[in-house]
């Protein structure tokens, strides 16, 4: 037996995939990215990551929900933690997006797992630094997939998704910040209270206690 194993495997060349399951109205949902108060939401990627084409090209990571945004970018701080620092959210907002219409292949059809796509796999930890996966994405933008859609690593709930849009390396709008919404991430952070999340207290003078 060797279901201990991941069944993650190198794609074939971009035409294997051709007829990957692929949805084309994503861009009518609204989508949801945590990014740095100062910048723009819409920086495509090209660091490792597990999606992240090479440049010149880049990804562009986006949630299905503002948690999940929020998720995906604390990440590991929420595994064994009750507090998240305040500083990892002060600085940070979730920006609500509109999309362009693109031809996304869908990890998450029950027929991915013919062209070797098993999602559990594919969202696990890598040993290998996101390379497979990487690759993945590579195969799919060559053959003119518009980006992918996945569950989030650390989403929680029955259905966290995130949209991984493809496109040229670095900071460019391509869709449509939706006006006025954009919310603090400290905001988002303290709605997940009745999960079991919150920001650490930070002291006010009235907390400190003067010893002589």
């Amino acid at each position: 037996m060797t279901r201990h194993r991941s069944t993650l495997r190198a794609p074939g060349p971009p035409e294997d995939h051709r007829d990957f399951p692929f949805r084309a109205d994503l861009h009518e949902a609204r989508w949801f990215r945590a990014h740095g108060a100062r910048r723009g939401p819409w920086w495509f990627s090209s660091a490792p990551g597990r999606f992240n084409l090479h440049p010149p090209r880049g990804t562009l990571n986006c949630a299905s929900t503002p948690e999940t945004a929020a998720r995906e970018v604390l990440g590991e701080l929420l595994v064994g933690n009750r507090y998240i620092p305040a500083d990892a959210v002060d600085d940070a907002v979730v920006s609500a997006l509109r999309l362009p219409a693109a031809r996304i292949a869908d990890f998450l059809s029950t027929r991915a797992a013919a062209h070797g796509v098993l999602l559990g796999d594919v969202m696990a930890p890598m040993e290998d630094g996101y390379a497979l996966t990487r690759r993945w994405a590579a195969t799919l933008d060559a053959e003119g997939f518009g980006g992918i859609r996945s569950r989030s690593r650390f989403g929680s709930g029955a259905d966290p998704q995130c949209l991984y849009l493809f496109g040229e390396g670095g900071e460019h709008p391509v869709g449509e910040a939706v006006e006025g919404g954009s919310v603090a991430m400290r905001r988002v952070v303290e709605a997940m209270a009745p999960d079991g999340v919150e920001v650490e207290p930070v002291l006010s003078a009235k907390d400190l206690h003067v010893i002589d």
